[in-house]
């Protein structure tokens, strides 16, 4: 085993293998990496792991592929579906 980290981590002979994780396979309500949660897709129906953006947009990933590379990890979506998120609620002033 330490044979094979030490080639792998090797500088220079470093062959980055991508690999790919279904979500579509896994329980609605199960936590997948970064504590994101499995929910039905709004959009197509099928399980897939639920990423919000600070700006407000949401999009349920179904596949997602992963890439390690001597200084980090590339992650991707591979299949999803991007869908509005919820609407800012406005403030409305009281009237009497």
């Amino acid at each position: 085993m330490r044979s094979f980290l030490k080639q792998r981590l090797m500088p220079g002979k470093f062959s980055p293998e991508p690999m790919t994780e279904d979500f579509t396979s896994l329980q609605v309500g199960a936590l997948v990496s970064m504590a994101r949660p499995v929910i039905h897709c709004p959009t197509c129906r099928r399980p897939g792991a639920l990423e919000r953006s600070s700006d407000g947009a949401r999009r349920c990933v179904h596949i997602e592929g992963s890439v390690l590379h001597p200084d980090g990890m590339v992650v991707e979506p591979l299949d999803h579906c991007e869908f509005a998120g919820p609407r800012a609620a406005t403030a409305q002033p009281y009237q009497s």
